[in-house]
């Protein structure tokens, strides 16, 4: 993630817990099956600074962990074997079935964007699949349904892919991160982009 900001680190650790804030809040409004993927969405986030700054603060860090899980649970659908196992452990889901996963996350998702006279705040989610293998359609609908994200099946031999996918993640972040990619391998078959835009009144 590339961000530029023009502020004190004391407001760098303020936006860098952001998530965990709306993640606390959700879980003191919300009960039953809603809370279990907010703790475990807890759990992750402060697994995930932790091993980030190794114990240590950092002034000049900024990190969104449901950007990560989000995509991370996305991509989860298809992994198997050792890799879904590792994925599972990591994002502290080794006792839901996937299922449970993608429906809490879409709640997660149309619970927590929001606009209002404070603050906005939008996750935008992408798959870009590379036309030259063939694609999984049921997976492709999944993703649609249960994480809101786009789904394309494009050259990745072609500069002008590039060009697409920048442009996607400019217009989700509102210009604040214009490039992200600046060359496809045509080994890749997928590539999955997680962007979230957040302006606040201090």
């Amino acid at each position: 993630m590339k961000l530029k900001l023009d502020s004190s680190a004391g407001m760098l650790r303020f936006i860098i817990i952001i998530s965990l804030i709306v993640a606390l809040q959700l879980n003191s409004v919300y009960a039953g099956d809603e809370k279990e993927i907010v703790q475990h969405s807890n759990t992750f986030s402060f697994k995930l600074f932790n091993e980030i700054t190794n114990g240590k603060g950092l002034d000049n860090i900024i990190v969104s962990p449901f950007s990560a899980s989000t995509a991370l649970s996305l991509v989860l659908n298809q992994a198997i074997g050792e890799t879904r196992n590792a994925m599972l452990g990591t994002l502290d889901f080794q006792d839901m079935d996937m299922q449970s996963i993608n429906n809490e996350t879409k709640f997660l998702l149309d619970n927590l964007q929001q606009s209002d006279t404070q603050f906005t705040f939008n996750v935008a989610n992408s798959v870009w699949d590379n036309a030259k293998y063939s694609s999984d359609m049921k997976f492709l609908s999944q993703v649609q349904d249960y994480y809101q994200a786009e789904s394309n099946i494009v050259d990745f031999e072609t500069s002008n892919t590039v060009e697409i996918i920048n442009e996607w993640v400019s217009r989700k972040t509102n210009k604040k991160i214009e490039r992200i990619i600046e060359k496809l391998e045509p080994s890749l078959r997928r590539v999955v982009i997680n962007a979230i835009y957040f302006l606040g009144k201090w």
